[in-house]
């Protein structure tokens, strides 16, 4: 069985979907009789891969350069997954017309839903969700979101995100500290993932603030490429504001090693993630790393992390947006150890069962059905 994977890179660097398309391919390559090619737009030293496809954010008529050349590599193809709906999955489904392979799409967060709305665009992309086998949603949360723009759709699964547990709950060991990370305070909370208001921060500083008193030594780690820099400013003055300046610390650019250190010696993973319009949190991975570690995790209720934290077992759900509820959390897990290391402990039990290897196997089947 050969498998043609279009994708924007495989550059675990890059962001989200290039993670996941390099967690889910590497996986399934090594996989006896199965042959993979993922068509990307920048390579990395993966030997499966070929950059032939061309970027579409700056030229949209560029997709009609990528459905040729995806054509070429589809028709000696089994199977066709595109790991996202745009532009891969309508890139797909325009090369196997006349082809008849067996589609495959991914339904990933904001992305599944967010161009929909739109006129023309959106009426493709409807189209193109008809014209799949399978879409393969990342949360029960998403395939609701996608349901409500296409009613009647038919094709919807669910195959959650993976960890990699074994990699997550060993603590590495460092022959220096970590720059900019202090040990000799505490408690410590962990927030992962690209300062942007839809990660809800700005809802974590201000219930910190609050907190204040309480644990005036407390520090928060915002691990993150610092791309939206008028966002990151904007935080940057509300913990200013909220008298906890010095207990609020931003990095980026860590390495996975660092960041793993960073999560066995924290005390709570924080990320108060918001809804804002077609934008939302697709399933809550972060949370998941940061339980196999062994760290309780608060979230919100409302997206796609319900189904990564277990609300009372492995971590708390707050309301979105709502800064007391969060701050009350927050104290409830700081303020009892015993608690906080049970639900850690639950935590990392949850983690384990949400691995790579799960999700891998649950393609494999609906590449075979």
């Amino acid at each position: 069985m050969k498998i043609c994977y279009l994708t924007r890179s495989l550059d675990v660097k890059i962001g989200g979907l290039d993670r996941y398309s390099c967690e889910v391919i590497d996986r399934i390559h090594r996989k006896e009789g199965v042959e993979t090619v993922a068509l990307v737009e920048k390579l990395t030293n993966k030997p499966y891969e070929k950059a032939v496809l061309k970027n579409v954010s700056g030229n949209f008529w560029q997709i009609f350069y990528n459905i040729f050349v995806a054509r070429k590599e589809i028709k000696n193809c089994d199977v066709i997954h595109a790991m996202d709906l745009f532009p891969y999955g309508l890139i797909a489904v325009f090369a196997n017309i006349g082809f008849k392979k067996k589609l495959i799409i991914n339904g990933v967060g904001t992305d599944s839903v967010v161009r929909l709305d739109r006129l023309i665009l959106g009426t493709i992309l409807k189209w193109a969700y008809k014209q799949a086998d399978k879409v393969l949603c990342i949360s029960e949360y998403t395939r609701k979101r996608i349901l409500k723009k296409v009613p009647g759709l038919k094709n919807l699964e669910v195959v959650y995100l993976g960890v990699e547990y074994e990699k997550f709950t060993n603590h590495p060991h460092l022959t220096s500290p970590i720059k900019g990370v202090e040990q000799e305070r505490g408690p410590i909370l962990v927030g992962v993932g690209q300062p942007k208001r839809r990660k809800g921060y700005h809802v974590a500083i201000r219930a910190l603030g609050k907190l204040k008193e309480k644990y005036p030594n407390f520090l928060y780690y915002i691990v993150g490429l610092q791309a939206i820099t008028k966002y990151v400013e904007q935080l940057k003055q509300l913990a200013t504001d909220s008298g906890i300046s010095d207990n609020v610390v931003f990095l980026e650019n860590i390495s996975d090693k660092h960041l793993i250190v960073l999560y066995h010696i924290a005390d709570l993973f924080l990320l108060p993630s918001v809804n804002i319009g077609q934008h939302f949190e697709g399933f809550g991975l972060v949370f998941l790393e940061a339980a196999s570690a062994g760290l309780p995790g608060i979230g919100t209720k409302n997206c796609g992390i319900e189904e990564a934290v277990k609300n009372g077992q492995t971590g708390i759900l707050v309301e979105q947006e709502n800064v007391e509820e969060t701050a009350t959390a927050i104290d409830k897990l700081l303020s009892d150890k015993e608690l906080r290391e049970k639900m850690g402990r639950e935590a990392k039990k949850f983690a384990a069962t949400m691995n790579w290897s799960v999700t891998v196997k649950k393609y494999l089947s609906y590449y075979q059905f």
